[in-house]
């Protein structure tokens, strides 16, 4: 199986619901196709930092992004935050 087309399992706590997905879905997609509801106010765009959310492990995600260091800093990068709208599997 090619890299693109490689999966992943993404379990969202504390609901235990999980999906297998693609390589270079977001967080923020799939929570949506499993009807979990992550706070965003510019409809995943990157924009607001709503949608901020613990990530475990970080090593699977993609690298920060600029819009993740301007809206909830290096700090909270550190301790594993992310925002779910910019963060690929």
């Amino acid at each position: 199986m090619s890299e693109k087309n490689k999966k992943q399992k993404i379990t969202f706590k504390p609901s235990g619901l999980s999906y297998m997905a693609d390589t270079g879905m977001t967080i923020f997609e799939i929570a949506n196709k499993l009807d979990i509801a992550i706070r965003s106010e510019c409809g995943g765009k990157g924009f607001c930092g709503k949608c901020k959310v613990l990530a475990e492990p970080d090593s699977n995600l993609s690298p920060v992004s600029e819009a993740e260091l301007n809206l909830i800093g290096s700090e909270e990068i550190a301790k594993g935050f992310r925002l779910a709208c910019q963060k690929q599997i």
